[in-house]
C-alpha cells in the first residue's frame, strides 16, 4: 500500500467526519493545530485529537485548551509581532515577546509558529486563493488578518525575515538561554542594514521604494507623471505652425541681351 502524506484540506476532512461520529464539538481555529501538529500523517494527527479528546471539557474542544495542551503559540501573540514588524516598532516586538514568556510558550515553538506564519504570507502574496487551494489553512478572521499583513509587508522583507528565523532556529537548539536568542533573532529581523547579504539588500531597496510610494501623494505623482509624458500629438502640431514652409526657388535671371547696333555708312 503506497503510504502518502495528506493534504490539509484531506486532513480536515478525516478529523470532521469522525468528531461526527463521536458527537464531539471542536472550536473551528483548533482544526489548523491539530493537522500543523500531526504533519499530514493520519496517524500522528489522530494521535494528537484523541490527547485533546482526553483533555477537553465535556464534549467541546476549546481553542483556549486545545493551546495549553499542544503548547501551540496563540494566533494573537503571532499577530502582535507580524503586526510590529511591519510597523518597524521595536517596542511593540520586544513587548510582543514579554508576553510570550509571561503566557508560559516555549520560545522556539514561539520562532516556529513565526516562522509557519512568514510562510502563509508568503504563499498568499503568490497565490491569492491559496485560502481556497487548501494551501493555507486559517480560519476566516485570521485569514483576513494574513491578508492585511501580507500587503503591508513587500516579499524580499518577508523572505529574509523567513531566513532569519530559520537560522536562529538553528541557533536555539540545544541552547541554555533560549529567550536571549530569540531576542537577538528579533533585533536582527529589525536591523537588515547590519547586514550584508543579498536578502537584507532586497529589504532595503524594497524599504526605500516603500517611503517613496507613501511620500508622494498621488495628485503631485500624476502631475509629474504628465509632465514626463508629453503629448507627442500635440508636439507635432506645435512645431509644425512653428516651422514655415521652404521659400521657392528663385529662378536665375536672364542676361539682358546686347542691343543690335547698325553698321555705320
Amino acid at each position: 500500500y503506497p503510504f502518502r502524506l495528506l493534504a490539509p484540506r484531506t486532513m480536515r476532512g478525516l478529523i470532521e467526519r469522525i468528531l461526527a461520529s463521536e458527537d464531539v464539538e471542536v472550536d473551528d481555529a483548533v482544526f489548523p493545530l491539530v493537522i500543523r501538529a500531526g504533519g499530514g500523517s493520519p496517524r500522528d494527527t489522530l494521535s494528537v485529537l484523541d490527547q485533546l479528546l482526553a483533555g477537553a471539557d465535556g464534549n467541546r474542544v476549546h481553542y483556549p485548551r486545545a493551546l495549553a495542551l499542544l503548547g501551540v503559540t496563540d494566533v494573537a501573540l503571532i499577530d502582535d509581532a507580524v503586526d510590529a514588524l511591519a510597523a518597524g516598532d521595536a517596542g511593540a516586538l520586544f513587548g510582543a515577546i514579554e508576553s510570550v514568556i509571561d503566557a508560559g510558550h516555549d520560545p522556539r515553538r514561539f520562532a516556529v509558529d513565526l516562522l509557519e506564519r512568514f510562510r502563509d504570507l508568503i504563499v498568499l502574496q503568490a497565490v491569492p486563493d491559496a485560502a481556497s487551494r487548501g494551501v493555507v489553512d486559517a480560519p476566516d478572521e485570521v485569514l483576513d488578518r494574513m491578508r492585511e499583513q501580507a500587503d503591508r509587508v513587500g516579499p524580499a522583507t518577508l523572505a529574509r525575515y523567513a531566513e532569519v528565523v530559520h537560522a536562529g532556529l538553528g541557533e536555539m537548539r540545544g541552547a541554555t538561554a533560549p529567550r536571549l536568542l530569540l531576542e537577538v533573532v528579533c533585533a536582527r529581523l529589525l536591523l537588515p542594514s547590519a547586514s550584508d547579504t543579498e536578502s537584507a539588500l532586497l529589504q532595503r531597496v524594497e524599504r526605500i521604494e516603500t517611503r517613496l510610494d507613501i511620500s508622494i501623494p498621488a495628485g503631485e505623482a500624476a502631475m509629474s507623471a504628465a509632465v514626463k509624458t508629453p503629448d507627442l500629438q500635440g508636439s507635432e502640431k506645435h512645431y509644425a505652425r512653428k516651422i514655415p514652409a521652404p521659400a521657392p526657388k528663385a529662378t536665375p535671371a536672364t542676361p539682358p541681351q546686347a542691343e543690335s547696333v547698325p553698321p555705320a555708312a
